[in-house]
């Protein structure tokens, strides 16, 4: 062991020469020892001290070298964890996707905005750590390591390195499963509310853009409402842009050449007389071989408005429509979005078109129920302004999957139109059946109007009839058509005919 370095060395041995030649000396000088004496004492203090000074430096260079090793190490966690929950975030992703990967799953808050909203960032943020101890639980269980990516974005990555898709849906049903019985428990001032938390789930099993395609998979999985998806080749993003690219271009064509046409398709009462019709968009398409096809709606509607053409088609058939029907003695009714209803512009400009073509009292607005109508408030504004006017109201798509009761007493219909979905086999579906009675002994109790929507065959017309519902639409009938085919005196034959089944 050594208790002097090599530069004290030098210190011992001047010290021991000293000592030796003093004490040869002293014999000769005797009162010299103490001269000698003193003057080694002091020689000898002085290294020891100089050793304890270096062992100190020694020590404090450590420990400036642990205290930067600690730093670096704070910084390095701080750069690859989240600050909110402790998980791993993207960074950390990125660099472990790298080393190994077999698939992530993109776990989604389904509408977690309405918990900041509602409850404030504080409290968004006590949701955000139980969610993200609830998903570090299931990672540990089933092999998986947890990473939050964004607000209210988290992963799983699996750390098996040949895990299949079944073992994939297994994983995400048990994922499911445990989080139906899972809560959070806000403690707020005055109350304790009870939160029970919905996602949506997306798979990539790519390594190549696994990010990338895990958002593609996850915004599809939103759109068609599903509660999970893996991503497929099939949902290209690179192919969506250019079907929107190519749908744009389209619609702006059509307003430009007035090939954004209004179809009508009637409404009939029991006996099948027509009593109505409902105005319908369809985008006119003509072929290089001249052949002309109606595009529905459901094809391009969403692009629409992502690019801010709706509004444009929105005018376009209030003007069409209303000019065809000014002077027809039979009510029509127009569909109007959530999205309508709060541009203020657009509902300027269908007051207007109301007072100018004078149809107040034969128009119904079918106002749309989804999940989009967040503010009633408005809702309900603009709808007593028309109801000033004349015009009735009708809620569309009844029992599709955002039926509110609230939302009917709120805004006080005149007209309940009961969803395509429950109506189209309802000749066959029993459980259909006694929903539609329910929805139509509700309004019967309100005092509403029912009509049923996809009355599609005999056997569907005669159940709905058998209920008690009050109108009728669907192909049974007529397909929607544009102006010029619907009056025609083919068209008012078969009305006819019908009418005497």
């Amino acid at each position: 062991m050594h208790f002097i370095n090599e530069g004290e060395k030098y210190y011992v041995y001047f010290i021991a020469g000293f000592s030796i030649a003093a004490l040869g000396t002293s014999f000769v000088i005797p009162d010299l020892w103490i001269f000698t004496f003193s003057f080694v004492t002091a020689l000898f203090l002085l290294v020891f001290y100089h050793h304890q000074s270096l062992i100190s430096a020694q020590k404090l260079n450590a420990q400036l070298v642990l205290n930067d090793q600690l730093k670096i190490g704070e910084i390095e966690y701080q750069f690859f964890h989240d600050r909110v929950t402790g998980l791993k975030n993207t960074q950390a992703l990125k660099e472990d996707i790298k080393q190994e990967f077999s698939a992530i799953l993109l776990i989604d808050i389904d509408k977690f905005n309405y918990f900041n909203e509602l409850y404030g960032l504080e409290s968004g943020d006590e949701v955000i750590k139980s969610f993200a101890h609830f998903v570090a639980k299931f990672a540990e269980k089933n092999d998986y390591e947890a990473y939050r990516i964004y607000a209210d974005g988290f992963i799983l990555r699996s750390q098996k390195m040949l895990l299949g898709h079944e073992e994939v849906y297994h994983d995400i049903h048990a994922f499911l499963d445990a989080l139906s019985s899972y809560r959070v428990l806000l403690d707020l001032e005055d109350t304790v509310v009870d939160l029970q938390i919905d996602v949506t789930i997306a798979v990539s099993m790519e390594k190549e853009d696994a990010m990338e395609k895990a958002n593609t998979a996850l915004k599809y999985a939103k759109a068609e409402r599903k509660h999970f998806l893996a991503y497929y080749q099939g949902i290209n993003p690179k192919i969506e842009l250019r079907e929107t690219l190519y749908w744009q271009n389209e619609i702006k064509s059509a307003l430009q050449t007035e090939r954004i046409i209004p179809v009508y398709q009637p409404i009939v009462d029991k006996e099948g007389n027509t009593i109505k019709y409902e105005v319908l968009t369809r985008l006119k398409k003509v072929d290089e071989q001249g052949h002309i096809s109606l595009i529905s709606p459901s094809v391009f509607l969403d692009i629409a408005l992502k690019t801010k053409l709706y509004t444009l088609i929105t005018r376009s058939m209030i003007a069409k429509s209303f000019q065809m029907m000014q002077d027809k003695q039979i009510d029509f009714s127009i569909n109007l979005l959530f999205d309508d209803i709060k541009n203020h512009e657009t509902m300027q400009y269908l007051k207007e078109q109301i007072v100018h073509y004078g149809v107040g009292k034969r128009l119904v607005l079918e106002i749309v129920e989804s999940e989009d109508i967040k503010d009633y408030e408005l809702l309900k504004k603009e709808i007593d302004r028309f109801r000033a006017l004349g015009v009735r109201i009708a809620i569309d798509d009844f029992g599709s999957g955002f039926s509110n009761y609230a939302y009917i007493l709120n805004i006080a219909p005149d007209y309940l139109k009961i969803d395509g979905s429950l109506i189209k086999a309802i000749d066959t579906d029993t459980n259909a059946c006694k929903l539609v009675r329910s929805i139509h002994t509700l309004a019967k109790q309100l005092g509403l109007k029912t009509i049923a929507e996809y009355v599609h065959s005999e056997a569907v017309f005669e159940v709905t009839k058998a209920i008690g519902i009050d109108e009728f639409q669907g192909y049974y009938f007529s397909a929607p058509l544009p102006h010029e085919e619907l009056f025609s005196t083919d068209r008012a034959l078969k009305f006819a005919k019908i009418a005497s089944i």
